[in-house]
């Protein structure tokens, strides 16, 4: 994931436009002028791209994404925790250790209310695995993508180190998938961050 100074590149072409609005609507009304150039800033803040430093720890697998938990499932072999991401959650989605990441499922779609049944099939959605380099740990990351989330990048294939950056998902829903043989170190309302909460140690 590519970003130019603090701004994800992915938010290089919605704020130039809210620029040119602003400088347009400013010479209209004084009013209009000021409400696109406070709409310009929420959606810097949107798009910015914090450096987080990582503590590396090769017996941790930490958050990929930032976001609040409102669930968490144990189905089969597995635990789902789910995570509600908004725009005013970091968006960078990090690597949960280091190995390899793969694409599982990728579906292009709408932008509907990812809490409703017809989101679940129709919103654009990506599965990611990310597998460690000895093959033992694994983990999934479904992102559904909400309101107001863009495209989502395709990321195939890719050898990554623990923390580095992976894509930018701005609203929706990520579902991450563990194995439920190892203890949880978040719970049901936890706030977490990518990079920097651990999920369990190894």
């Amino acid at each position: 994931m590519n970003s130019i100074g603090f701004i994800s590149n992915k938010g290089i072409k919605p704020i130039a436009i809210l620029v040119v609005l602003t400088i347009i609507t400013s010479f209209i009304s004084d009013f209009l002028g000021s409400v696109f150039f406070f709409v310009t800033l929420f959606v810097v803040y949107v798009f910015r791209d914090s450096k987080r430093y990582i503590y590396e720890n090769s017996d941790s697998v930490l958050s990929p994404i930032d976001g609040k938990i409102i669930a968490i499932d144990r189905v089969n072999d597995d635990f789902k925790i789910y995570c509600k991401v908004s725009l005013c959650d970091n968006h960078t989605v990090r690597a949960p250790f280091s190995g390899e990441i793969k694409v599982k499922k990728y579906h292009k779609g709408l932008n509907l209310d990812p809490n409703t049944l017809k989101a679940k099939i129709l919103n654009e959605q990506i599965t990611y695995k990310f597998i460690s380099y000895d093959k033992k740990v694994n983990l999934k990351l479904k992102l559904l993508s909400g309101f107001f989330n863009i495209s989502i990048e395709k990321y195939e294939n890719k050898v990554l180190s623990q923390g580095d950056a992976v894509s930018f998902f701005i609203d929706g829903i990520a579902i991450i998938t563990v194995s439920n043989k190892n203890e949880l170190l978040v719970k049901l309302g936890d706030k977490i961050s990518s990079g920097q909460s651990i999920l369990y140690k190894k």
